[in-house]
């Protein structure tokens, strides 16, 4: 059984990340996800929420399980990470050598994107030893999945 990095923060309700995670389930019936939230820090998200980073990302943690389920995919952990930088993933990484099939990272579109400004693609991949697949959202509400988030929230 195959594990499979997904880092998100805003994103993580988004109709296109779960579309990619279905796909990748498909070819890997046992694939297993593992979540990594960053900690952002909230002047730096689009939607103003209430509470610290690290309040914010644990409550995409605690929906988390609820979004797997829906969606059929199975998800082993989710944690915090302390910000979304390559950095955290790098740490996550050799945290667990050798565990990521693949890590799949999901961001808002590049011109609302802070992370996606400060590192490209191909540094991404350079990086890391494992293959990427860089999910990007749309910049509308209407990929949000239904029934699970209000957007004012």
């Amino acid at each position: 059984m195959a594990s499979y990095l997904v880092v998100a923060h805003q994103t993580l309700e988004r109709r296109e990340l779960f579309q990619q995670l279905t796909a990748i389930a498909e070819r890997d019936p046992e694939a297993s996800f593992e979540l990594l939230v960053p900690a952002t820090d909230p002047s730096h998200l689009l939607v103003w929420q209430d509470g610290s980073a690290a309040e914010i990302a644990s409550r995409k943690v605690e929906i988390a399980p609820h979004l797997f389920h829906d969606a059929g995919l199975r998800l082993a952990r989710s944690a915090v990470g302390d910000s979304f930088s390559l950095q955290v993933i790098e740490d996550e990484l050799n945290a667990y050598p050798g565990v990521y099939a693949l890590v799949i990272i999901s961001t808002l579109p590049a011109h609302l994107s802070r992370w996606l400004g400060a590192s490209t693609g191909d540094e991404v991949e350079q990086r890391l030893p494992v293959p990427v697949i860089h999910v990007i959202a749309g910049d509308d509400y209407d990929g949000l999945l239904e029934g699970l988030v209000d957007p004012e929230t």
